[in-house]
């Protein structure tokens, strides 16, 4: 018996079925490769094949496979998820990170070519599906970029991951773009997820039902502006889910580029904005009689001895965030109240005074703006780069503007 060999038994053995899992280092596999029988056995080696390959193991006479683990990182080891919260980059947040395949079972069961019934194409699928999310995934959460965050499971279809709020988002978007590739942008295979936030110390199996929630959220989106979509021939027809949802914000995919974009041009208005007051307060403190202060005071008004600016481009921020948590109450209002859909809803304010006043806070706001930059802005929220979004960019402006809170501190 391969326990008289080994000197030691199972770890876990299966009653009833003659069958049990050993667990062997380096000394106990070499002495079941001295064996001269075969094993009905599998030898299953927990470690990536490009760190040690099969050939460099003595190989006991039995199948051989590897199994890929998303496994707690050496240098993160000791972190608590306090640590994860506190190494946040702006926000001393901890984010939890779920997201799965859609639709697995409706792949499985009308996906392959069920006139040719075949066992090994089901496996060959549940396979290729595993060695990206356990195989794959382990590798990418290896980059620097990634160096806070953590798998709690990886494997099958879907991913649990926790780390610092700051780097979640980005993994993401990347574990998407990932994914696409991986199915060579098959329409009829896509994953959805959910992201929340939560402070270390908050219990991490209530976190992990809040997100399962956001991912629920998010799968619904797209069956929700099905018949929009239909209409407006923006999105693919046969992606049925395929979003995400982020603070409580569910967004498609596709329009994940154009929230990017306006995550980037606030978080440069406000640098902009900030470098400006800066400069003021020197040329102020100084003394000095310069005529580009006297014109920048102008659109200024002093507190002191130091220079703020209410009308500035920290206020476009809060004037987007305003408008989108206002839409969004107005729009739950008319849900309860009028029981519309929720697409109806949001389309019933396509036209209301928000927009109106969205221009008018655009050029008061921006009096030192060129003429390239109130264009573009208005192109995004009431032009051009609107229409090329899935979805109408008020319904989902909430998601970028939060994002530069979280990223710059608000």
């Amino acid at each position: 018996r391969i326990e008289d060999i080994l000197k030691s038994g199972p770890v876990l053995e299966f009653s009833g079925f003659g069958a049990g899992l050993f667990l062997l280092d380096y000394e106990c596999l070499e002495k079941a490769a001295r064996l001269k029988f075969p094993l009905e056995a599998e030898c299953v080696f927990m470690d990536q094949p490009d760190q040690v390959r099969l050939t460099d193991y003595p190989l006991p006479c039995a199948a051989h496979s590897y199994m890929y683990l998303g496994r707690w990182k050496e240098r993160r080891r000791s972190w608590t998820f306090y640590d994860y919260a506190q190494n946040a980059r702006v926000i001393k947040k901890m984010g939890i990170l779920r997201m799965d395949m859609d639709n697995t079972e409706l792949v499985f069961l009308k996906g392959l070519c069920f006139s040719r019934p075949s066992i090994s194409r089901m496996a060959t699928l549940s396979r290729q599906l595993n060695y990206f999310f356990s195989g794959y995934l382990g590798r990418l959460m290896e980059q620097d970029e990634f160096d806070k965050c953590q798998f709690v499971y990886a494997g099958g279809d879907d991913l649990f991951i926790v780390g610092s709020l700051d780097q979640l988002l980005p993994l993401a978007r990347t574990i998407n773009d990932k994914f696409k590739r991986f199915c060579c942008q098959n329409p009829d295979l896509s994953i959805s997820g959910g992201l929340i936030r939560t402070h270390g110390g908050y219990p991490i199996y209530k976190a992990a039902q809040i997100a399962v929630q956001a991912e629920r959220r998010a799968k619904n989106w797209r069956q929700i502006w099905k018949d929009y979509l239909k209409k407006k021939g923006k999105a693919p027809l046969d992606i049925e889910k395929g979003s995400f949802c982020f603070l409580d914000t569910p967004i498609l995919w596709e329009d994940f580029s154009l929230a990017e974009k306006i995550k980037k041009l606030l978080e440069e208005e406000i640098r902009e904005n900030k470098t400006q007051l800066k400069e003021l307060n020197f040329l102020l403190g100084s003394g000095a009689e310069d005529p580009v202060l006297a014109r920048s005071l102008a659109s200024h008004e002093l507190e002191g001895d130091r220079v703020f600016a209410p009308e500035t481009n920290e206020g476009l921020f809060s004037c987007l965030l305003d408008m989108a948590e206002t839409n969004k109450l107005k729009v739950q209002r008319l849900v309860q109240r009028k029981h519309m859909s929720l697409a109806d809803a949001w389309l019933s304010i396509e036209y209301d005074p928000w927009r109106w006043r969205f221009a008018y806070q655009l050029k008061r706001r921006c009096k030192q703006y060129k003429e390239d930059k109130i264009g573009q802005w208005s192109d995004i929220i009431l032009g051009n780069d609107r229409d090329r979004a899935c979805l109408p960019v008020y319904v989902w402006l909430e998601m970028p503007v939060n994002w530069v809170k979280f990223s710059l501190g608000g």
